[in-house]
């Protein structure tokens, strides 16, 4: 084997079942969630659906609350994969950027103080302010109409206040102030700076004694109590773990460095952030006439989550909904709620869900348990089994598919099958890609291709034009010949570059390639976010965990798409061992000779 990058530093820039397959909840008094249902019943159903999908690898926390009563709050699945700690609804996650709204709900308090106002122009808080920036208010900051890049610093970079503001008032601007909606995490960090220079206080210290306290949240913040420290879950990514927030390296100050203070990163539970929309409903924080600004559609926006923004929530106008979801690119997080007559709550719902599983995006989670209290059906993947670690050895292997590439099947004692994809006509077959999907993935491999290639010639335009303005330069400046000189350094000559394919993760499309060395082989993954590129890190090949359903049977289950997967470990007659089962679409894999 040759030798593998742990860490690239990479950026994260945010984020049916089969015929046959569905199931009931489990044993006991919950309902069944193969079938509409309607009231209360829907809580259980829904609590029904996410403990299912911690048998498929889920783990998180959900609440919801009713008018002003909760009427769930529950973990699901392990904290601490390694320790075996179960996650409750007191677990701390990263919120991501649900931290945005905590913000611009601190900027309207001191407002209410009168130690700023809204339209306040930059100038006001921050010398020599260029000219394309005087006109910036801080209610373009709060609805990410400023026209400031979306950032400039990594969450964990060491970047003091007086850095953050003088790179963001020397930044080009994406378009001119309050010309349209654009998503700046930059703008909520200038908030956070403004809010220290005003208060005299650190951005934590404002944002406890005026939104976190009066709120009532205790286990909110970036630092929690050292007694805490264990009931922080840890994040996991292609089945690696991949750290808690509580280990983040902070300033000195105890809070998160510029680059993620004020826009990102706080640790909160699902009983606090449960507790942060009832208290907005019960006016502890902000007065009515105050907490309206919250909601107010102020901007259009394009991106099609909800169709305004608000200060730090997303506006669904017509639903009568307010949404806000954030991501680290593992962590994610999202919190509902409707809001009537501008933010009024009375027989309304509340829902907060985290997940701290990069194969199960809190959003896509979200809008499976809206649809679920609703009344909608809820189909779930099959009840797993328990079967001999004997029966999973002998499956393992490599196996064919007919349109080429190549499955590696793992055993995985006491979970199930790891079945891992090279070829993009084999990561199709092991996520039953559509017609649609494929095409966009053949794109993606065509982009991801130029610029690994041109990199290996030494040309990196071709990938600074893919990260676009988004990304600091000195971390394009690195992932371009620095990265490659330490990669010929560590590995030796260079052979050859292989792309293994692209596929969905989360809010990403990702394409993975090899590149082989004369001492080791470097695999790498390129993570698209839209049109731009949003990262790049070592890679693991695409990979699903197929958990056994039956004696031969195994499921695996994609949250995004609400599809299970089955893999059936039968010979067919015809010289395949496994077959590939997804929307009644049947892939055979005949198993292949081991490579001498």
């Amino acid at each position: 084997m040759g030798k593998r990058i742990r860490r690239l530093g990479a950026l994260w820039l945010a984020y049916t079942a089969l015929a046959g397959c569905g199931a009931k909840a489990p044993a006991g008094a919950r309902p069944t969630v193969d079938g509409p249902n309607s009231g209360r019943e829907t809580v259980a159903v829904a609590d029904a659906y996410l403990q299912r999908l911690a048998e498929y690898g889920y783990s998180g926390s959900m609440a919801v609350a009713e008018g002003r009563e909760v009427v769930l709050a529950a973990g699901y699945g392990l904290a601490d994969r390694e320790a075996g700690v179960a996650m409750t609804a007191d677990t701390g996650v990263d919120i991501g950027s649900l931290t945005k709204q905590l913000t611009a709900a601190l900027i309207l308090a001191l407002e209410a103080e009168g130690r700023l106002a809204v339209d306040d122009p930059l100038g006001r808080y921050f010398d020599s302010v260029p000219a394309d920036k005087e006109a910036i208010t801080l209610h373009h900051l709060l609805t990410h109409t400023s026209g400031l890049p979306s950032t400039l610093f990594g969450d964990t970079e060491p970047v003091g206040r007086d850095a953050l503001v003088s790179a963001a008032l020397a930044s080009d601007l994406v378009a001119p102030p309050g010309e349209r909606f654009s998503y700046s995490n930059l703008g909520y960090s200038l908030l956070a700076a403004i809010v220290e220079k005003v208060t005299g206080e650190t951005y934590g210290e404002a944002l406890r004694q005026r939104v976190l306290q009066p709120a009532g949240l205790e286990r909110t913040g970036y630092r929690l109590p050292d007694t805490a420290a264990a009931r922080v879950a840890h994040g996991y990514r292609s089945g690696k773990d991949v750290g808690s927030p509580a280990d983040r390296v902070l300033a000195p100050d105890g809070e998160a460095y510029w680059g993620l203070r004020g826009n990102g990163g706080l640790i909160s539970t699902a009983n606090d952030m449960i507790r942060w929309h009832l208290a907005l409903a019960e006016n502890d924080v902000l007065a009515p006439e105050v907490r309206s600004k919250l909601f107010a559609p102020h901007v259009e926006q394009p991106t099609g989550y909800g169709s305004h923004y608000g200060y730090g929530w997303f506006i669904d106008a017509k639903a009568g909904r307010a949404l806000h979801g954030g991501s680290d690119g593992t962590f994610t997080a999202e919190l509902r709620r409707d809001i009537g007559d501008v933010g009024e709550l009375d027989g309304g719902e509340g829902l907060f869900l985290a997940s701290t599983v990069a194969d199960f995006p809190a959003g896509d989670l979200a809008k499976a348990v809206e649809a679920i209290l609703a009344g909608s059906e809820a189909t779930l993947p099959p009840e797993v089994t328990a079967v001999p670690s004997s029966t999973l050895g002998s499956l393992e292997g490599t196996c064919a598919p007919p349109e080429g590439g190549r499955l590696l099947v793992a055993a995985l004692p006491g979970v199930g099958l790891e079945v891992a994809a090279e070829g993009q006509a084999a990561i199709d077959a092991l996520y039953g890609y559509d017609a649609d999907v494929r095409a966009t993935l053949v794109e993606v491999n065509r982009r991801t291709r130029e610029i690994v290639e041109s990199s290996l010639a030494g040309d990196f335009e071709p990938l600074r034009r893919a990260f676009g303005s988004r990304v600091d330069a000195a971390i394009v400046d690195f992932l371009s010949q620095p990265l490659w000189d330490r990669f010929a350094r560590e590995n030796g000559t260079l052979e050859s570059f292989e792309l293994l394919g692209s596929h969905l993760d989360g809010g990403f499309r990702v394409s993975r390639a090899r590149v082989r060395y004369e001492n080791g082989t470097v695999p790498l993954a390129y993570l698209w976010a839209g049109e731009s590129l949003a990262g790049i890190q070592d890679s693991r090949p695409a990979r699903r965990v197929f958990r056994p359903v039956s004696g031969t049977g195994f499921a695996a289950f994609d949250a995004s798409r609400r599809t299970v997967t089955r893999l059936e470990a039968m010979a067919d007659g015809a010289g395949n061992d496994l077959t590939l089962i997804t929307r009644g679409q049947s892939v055979p894999c005949r198993r292949a000779a081991p490579e001498p």
